[in-house]
């Protein structure tokens, strides 16, 4: 996690929002994996059997959707800015399936023509 930067450029102000989002993560993960592990008198996991209330679970699916899909975007950005692919280590497990699911991918595939569609074999793509 990236050090506070005690600047006010917009770098800084970047890179500390950066590691307060980065640290929001990681209070979301420790939340969820508390919970997980609240066990009832069965030694279960109470979540399991209780369940959460779909008005709480559909507005934070709906958040972490909106979150994903910036994401995405951020992470091709990130490639086509500075040239590289992230170590898979460092990323999302998905990461180096995301292209495939990415609807902001570059469609500069050669099946492809320039609308996404497949080419068909017999196209002759001199025109």
């Amino acid at each position: 996690m990236p050090m506070k930067r005690p600047g006010d450029t917009a770098i800084d102000r970047y890179h500390n929002a950066l590691g307060a989002l980065g640290r929001a993560f990681d209070a979301i993960d420790a939340a969820f994996t508390g919970l997980t592990k609240v066990v009832g008198d069965d030694s279960q996991p109470i979540v399991e059997a209780r369940g959460v209330e779909p008005r709480l679970t559909d507005a934070w699916r709906d958040l972490l959707s909106r979150i994903d899909e910036e994401m995405v975007v951020w992470a091709r950005t990130f490639r086509k800015t500075h040239g590289t692919k992230p170590l898979a280590a460092a990323g999302h497990p998905d990461d180096e399936d995301a292209d495939e699911a990415d609807p902001y991918a570059d469609v500069g595939d050669d099946d492809q023509d320039d609308w996404g569609m497949a080419a068909s074999p017999d196209t002759d793509r001199a025109q």
